[in-house]
């Protein structure tokens, strides 16, 4: 496949992206179409940084998961991490939206690196299911 189609297929790629396409299926669709997985994460990586071009997109690092626990009444799902460089854990807003490792909150979109190692060595003492593509689910 010449340059000029892998850049065809990110653009298609990064506009699912856009209209919340969740990253599960682009893999399968990206899949069935012949791509071995390898390739297939090289373009959803691609398409994840033009991403990050048209919006601003926060990595956080050794994220867990908190209650947001403001008010009785609001008990959403935050991160709790470092975003990008900064040296203090911060504590998002709740998350509003799933796809894959990008992560919706009310203020800002995340993208998901390394889990805190505390917060995985908890996830395992719990059995609780853990796809690195997809960390977070929420019900």
């Amino acid at each position: 496949m010449n340059k000029t189609s892998i850049e065809d297929i990110v653009e298609k790629v990064l506009i699912a992206l856009q209209n919340d396409v969740h990253v599960n299926v682009i893999r399968q669709t990206l899949a069935v179409d012949g791509f071995a997985p390898n390739k297939i994460e090289v373009i959803i990586r691609w398409a994840f940084k033009k991403l990050e071009n048209i919006q601003k997109i926060y990595h956080i690092y050794k994220w867990s998961l908190v209650l947001h626990n403001s008010s009785s009444y609001d008990l959403g799902v935050c991160l709790f991490g470092f975003r990008d460089n900064e040296e203090q854990k911060i504590k998002t807003t709740p998350i509003v939206s799933i796809n894959g490792r990008i992560i919706k909150t009310k203020n800002s979109t995340y993208f998901l690196e390394d889990a805190d190692p505390e917060y995985m060595k908890w996830v395992l003492t719990k059995n609780i299911d853990f796809d690195p593509n997809n960390p977070i689910v929420l019900e």
